[in-house]
């Protein structure tokens, strides 16, 4: 029975379902093992115990070592850690002739925290060890600077004071348990303690990072978020995946929200990139104010004068180039007699928002979407917005600034996308598929959300002699019943509005209102939301002289 267990699938003892900084350490180890005298893994949680055992199928025993970690503080469990760490300095002296023991036991990873510009907008984080390249160039985008509240992120101990007080393996064991609290500890003070350092830092919002998967950040997440007076953002990592377009996203829409509560002006920016009048270039009168949204599906344009009137709208399909079908929108403005020279400013947002060239300003769709909604609608409450490749829920003051917000980006269930491969399952177009849907009288269960295996539903269902129809209106209710968890993490609120195309189908709108329990209004021209609010922050920056 083992013998038909291949070697390098790891599944049985390390399912797919664990926190990805486990598997990501699995794929590391099992390809480089080799460059390692000794592979030390700590019982940190669960899936650090099931990586080390996933690790024994193909590497030798001899070259790995389980190194457990107590949960609590204290002398018996600083007792145990010594005894611990002292398997482990002989262990090493074992396998790795010549190392020197106490240099390379004590090294320092980072002697001293960094210091901090007063000057400017803090920004805290905390939470699992994650890439923090993505954070620092948002980070100066804005403006803003990083106060990183945990060893977790900064590799900061054992730190300088650690080493030169220690006195012997057993005062070295103390001091590492009391430094090194995360949320696996038994230890209910650091959150305390670092809630009070947030507020004598002035930080003015917090990150929180977690694996995909993980046990212990996201209940930090719930405390940081009901016992702190500011916005705190929950960032889930997929260590084993691209997702960096999806993280930036959301960093760049908490930090668009931060900058438009604490920053003045509202919205400042680089030096424009395109539109701005030469010198020794006859001036030409820049009536209009631009914003493009560049969705998967379509790439979408309006057109504004200086009192918000809404000049034109244009809406071309994306294809394959974001740039083309830019210029496709922009030549159509020439309907209305208005050519690049007259455009003040231009706005660009949407998931191909830093492809679109001459753009004065790159604001996310969050934001955008927001800022189109509460035009539209002039009051408070939560937004849906379902698109091509995502979905989203945004929650909204009573002045239009955005409280929360959520996404679904990371598949297609949900999305447009999901809906035009179930209609093209059922050889319907999505007009048909809409409507035979909101005809049916009964519905099937549908619980694949992922397109892939519920295509593969929707196969078996259709052999069993369910009815298009039926199966029709058990995808959307399990759409709307998703759609509606992204508005539950927020706390939505009535009144709700949906935004996006996928809006223009009425039996999803009719299935919201039943798992919403509440009515839910399409806002006018839904396609074009985005591109509203976008040219709405172009004018808004050129009257605040950017």
């Amino acid at each position: 029975m083992l013998a038909c267990i291949k070697s390098k699938e790891y599944h049985c003892s390390f399912h797919e379902n664990l926190c990805s900084y486990s598997k990501s350490l699995h794929e590391y180890f099992t390809l480089n093992h080799n460059d390692f005298g000794i592979i030390i893994v700590p019982t940190s949680c669960d899936a650090m115990k099931k990586l080390f055992n996933a690790l024994v199928t193909d590497i030798s025993p001899d070259k790995l070592y389980l190194l457990d970690v107590p949960k609590n503080k204290g002398m018996e469990p600083a007792a145990y850690l010594a005894v611990q760490f002292e398997k482990l300095i002989k262990r090493i002296g074992i396998n790795n002739t010549g190392v020197q023991i106490p240099q390379s036991f004590y090294k320092i990873a980072s002697s001293s925290m960094p210091s901090f510009n007063s000057n400017k907008v803090k920004i805290g984080v905390l939470g699992a060890n994650v890439p923090l390249k993505i954070f620092d160039l948002c980070l100066d985008k804005y403006g803003f600077e990083a106060v990183y509240l945990n060893h977790c992120l900064v590799k900061s101990y054992p730190d300088k004071n650690l080493q030169e007080n220690v006195a012997g393996i057993k005062t070295y064991s103390r001091m590492f348990l009391e430094k090194n609290s995360c949320p696996r500890t038994n230890d209910y003070e650091y959150k305390e303690k670092l809630k009070k350092r947030i507020k004598e830092e002035k930080i003015k919002g917090l990150i929180i990072n977690t694996l995909k998967f993980c046990d212990f950040w996201p209940f930090d997440h719930k405390y940081f978020k009901e016992n702190l007076d500011l916005p705190v953002l929950l960032i889930e990592h997929e260590l084993t995946a691209n997702y960096e377009g999806q993280i930036m996203t959301r960093l760049e829409a908490f930090f668009e929200g931060i900058r438009a509560k604490f920053c003045e002006p509202p919205h400042p920016n680089p030096p424009p990139r395109g539109g701005r009048e030469r010198e020794g270039v006859t001036a030409t009168r820049k009536d209009y104010f631009v914003g493009i949204d560049c969705g998967s599906h379509a790439t979408k344009l309006v057109c504004i004068d200086k009192d918000k009137k809404i000049i034109g709208r244009h809406l071309v399909p994306t294809g394959t180039s974001v740039r083309e079908s830019v210029q496709g929108v922009l030549r159509l403005l020439a309907d209305y007699g208005i050519s690049r020279e007259n455009i003040a400013r231009l706005v660009a947002t949407g998931y191909g928002r830093n492809n679109v060239d001459g753009a004065d300003e790159i604001v996310t769709e969050i934001t955008c979407h927001a800022a189109g909604a509460y035009h539209l609608l002039g009051r408070s409450g939560t937004i849906i917005d379902i698109g091509g490749q995502d979905s989203k829920a945004i929650k909204i003051d009573e002045n239009g600034q955005i409280i929360q917000f959520a996404m679904n980006d990371k598949c297609a269930a949900g999305t447009g996308r999901f809906l035009e491969v179930m209609a093209e399952k059922l050889c319907l177009s999505l007009d048909e598929f809409a409507k035979m849907a909101k005809n049916s009288k009964k519905s099937v269960p549908v619980s694949s959300m992922c397109s892939v295996f519920a295509e593969s539903e929707v196969v078996s269902l259709i052999a069993s002699g369910k009815s298009k129809e039926e199966i029709a209106k058990g995808i959307h209710k399990a759409i709307a019943e998703r759609t509606v968890s992204l508005v539950k993490r927020i706390n939505g609120k009535p009144a709700y509005y949906m935004s996006g195309g996928v809006s223009k189908n009425e039996c999803l709108v009719l299935e919201l209102e039943h798992c919403l329990g509440s009515k839910l209004k399409v806002v006018d021209e839904p396609q074009f939301t985005g591109a509203l609010g976008a040219a709405l922050i172009a004018l808004e920056g050129a009257q605040n002289g950017i």
